[in-house]
């Protein structure tokens, strides 16, 4: 009796890892081999060596913590970060030139996918990032005054590049 009740429990183990394995190759690898996914849209471009540097920085510090760069397709986001252009709602393209795609963890900050359209100057964005109080004066974001001003002209530029 013992060793029917293993050969069932190791069918039934079979067959629940069979289950598990379609519904991966189905959820993430197929959608994975999906070409478009791939393409630049029409937003995407590459990125200059100083923005690459403030990518890295972008990365580096945490930015991305706290600042997603993804509009999704919800009212709020529509209107918020895309200036109700519904266009604007994020692609798998827009991102291409930028890996990994940081989208955050959680949205405490703006978000910063189209910034650099916001009329905002690479030079405000650097006093900004230096002492973020002086424009917002509740603002949680941490001062990044220890940087070196080459690193935070770059990450004030890859900020900026940020736009449609």
């Amino acid at each position: 009796m013992n060793r029917l009740s293993d050969n069932v429990a190791y069918l039934i183990g079979g067959i629940l890892l069979t289950i598990l394995l379609i519904g991966v190759n189905l959820t993430v690898i197929l959608p994975l081999m999906d070409e478009s996914l791939y393409k630049p849209s029409s937003r995407a471009r590459p990125m200059s060596a100083t923005e690459e540097k403030g990518f890295a920085i972008y990365k580096r510090e945490g930015c991305w913590y706290c600042h997603s760069m993804q509009v999704r397709r919800t009212e709020s986001d529509v209107k918020l970060w895309a200036g109700g252009n519904k266009e604007l709602v994020s692609k798998p393209g827009d991102y291409v030139y930028m890996w990994p795609a940081l989208w955050g963890t959680q949205r405490n900050g703006p978000d910063l996918m189209w910034v650099g359209s916001r009329g905002i100057s690479v030079e405000r964005q650097v006093e900004h990032l230096k002492d973020p109080r002086k424009f917002v004066p509740y603002s949680n974001m941490p001062s990044y005054d220890h940087l070196p001003e080459d690193e935070l002209l770059a990450l004030a530029e890859f900020i900026m590049s940020r736009k449609p």
